[in-house]
Parts: C-alpha cells; structure tokens; sequence
C-alpha cells in the first residue's frame, strides 16, 4: 500500500473497514458503508472553515494511512492501545523514509513529495 491523499486513495476490501471490528452492525449513526466514507461523512461538518477543514483531513489521513500501510489495519478496526503506538509513531515516525520529506513540505498534489519521501506517487 502506497501512502495516498485521501481523494486518491483506494483501498483494498481487507482494509476499507466495511467490516471493521468496531463497526456496529445495524445501528449506524451516519450513513458511511466503509472508512473513507465514514471520513468524508464526519470533513463535511467543517467543511464550510477551510483551516479546520484541512487540518482535520490532514490528521485523519495520517491516522488512515498509518492505520493501512504501518499497521495492516482498517481504521474501523483501531483498538485503544493501537492508538496509543500511533501517538508513539507521531513523536518518532518510523520509517522516517516513508514518512518524513527529506526537505521541505511539497504541495499534496506535488509529485516530488512522494519521490522525496521515497514513495511512489
């Protein structure tokens, strides 16, 4: 799995979370069949305050994306203590390759981050 924006990432049916372990069954609060769209559904409150806007996808695609690519889990499927590694790889993103642009912040449509972080595009 190759780290993604979210508008361009898709996910295999293993890891989309549709059948995530804390997806309740027949009780949905919002009307998202899998994790990108649960995602989407809980941006659009924000979606009118364009700061907010950004920096909630820019967390929730971290999380999705360490989630799918660090862990081999889909979001839906998170435990406390998995949350916990993840506040443990936010002080110290490992591999710094994969995670860390080796020289400044690119654009999320700048081809060249990917290449910079050693990811593919």
């Amino acid at each position: 799995m190759i780290p993604r924006p979210l508008d361009k990432l898709a996910l295999p049916e293993n890891l989309d979370g549709r059948n995530g372990a804390n997806r309740a069954t027949g009780r949905r609060q919002i009307g998202a069949d899998d994790d990108l769209d649960a995602i989407s559904a809980w941006l659009a409150r924000v979606a009118s305050t364009k700061n907010t806007f950004e920096n909630y996808r820019k967390e929730a695609e971290r999380l999705l994306l360490w989630s799918i690519v660090q862990f081999g889990k889909p979001l839906s499927s998170l435990t406390h203590e998995d949350l916990l590694l993840y506040q443990h790889f936010l002080a110290d993103p490992q591999p710094k390759e994969r995670w860390v642009a080796s020289e400044r912040k690119f654009p999320r449509t700048d081809r060249a981050g990917a290449r910079s972080t050693g990811r593919s595009p």
